[in-house]
């Protein structure tokens, strides 16, 4: 599995309500994602903004012009964040907890060699 966006668990949709303030979060679904491995990005309606759920980046704050695609399905993010496998059913909560263990047991391996 390349470690990508579209399939990281963490991989969100941001609806803001311009009277509620911050908004609400969902993680994007296995159909949406299989849609945006394709380029298909009008699977996300025009309502949310896409978003990493553990704020490595925001679709609203993309400054340098980085088209989303590249931002999604073709960077690389092994090693670089906060990636976890998508699994569909699981919560943004204990996927969190999932990937901290993860993490813990990698570092605890590579200072054991």
């Amino acid at each position: 599995m390349d470690k990508i966006c579209a399939n990281c668990h963490f991989l969100g949709k941001h609806h803001s309500h311009q009277s509620h303030g911050e908004g609400v979060q969902f993680l994007v679904g296995s159909k949406e994602r299989h849609e945006l491995t394709k380029g298909n990005f009008s699977c996300i309606s025009d309502m949310y903004t896409l978003r990493c759920l553990k704020e490595v980046w925001d679709e609203r704050f993309n400054d340098n012009g980085t088209p989303l695609q590249d931002i999604v399905c073709q960077k690389d993010r092994e090693n670089r964040c906060f990636f976890y496998p998508y699994d569909e059913g699981t919560s943004f909560k204990a996927a969190g907890e999932l990937q901290k263990r993860h993490e813990e047991h990698r570092q605890m391996k590579k200072s054991n060699n």
